[in-house]
């Protein structure tokens, strides 16, 4: 997901029953990843699986528009446009979830190698 890992926890709360929703196993859940990188491109089910995570937890509304308000992004994500990303459609509302989170994660701040 493209929120921070408290955002995470509230997500867990969610995620049975989206795999029950979806028709997938908890144990075949790939997304959102928890690591960093560059994922691969999700299934169609995990797409709709991170469709039912947003929805639930109000971060889409029912028609699945960002509800921007109700991230929680990191501290230094200051520039991010969000309004680009909320604007987001397309014909297949699992796909439009997953180009709203990629919008999104594009433009979170990289993170920088610690020097020691």
């Amino acid at each position: 997901m493209v929120c921070a890992s408290p955002a995470f926890e509230k997500l867990d709360q969610y995620k049975e029953a989206c795999a029950q929703e979806v028709g997938i196993s908890l144990d075949t859940v790939t997304h959102p990843p928890y690591m960093s990188g560059p994922p691969a491109e999700p299934s169609k089910d995990m797409k709709c699986f991170l469709r039912c995570l947003l929805m639930k937890a109000g971060i889409l509304d029912d028609k699945g528009a960002l509800q921007t308000n109700k991230l929680h992004l990191p501290p230094d994500a200051t520039n991010i446009d969000l309004n680009k990303c909320a604007t987001i459609t397309d014909s297949d509302p699992c796909q439009q979830t997953y180009l709203i989170e990629m919008c999104i994660k594009e433009q979170l701040p990289k993170p920088t190698p610690h020097s020691k």
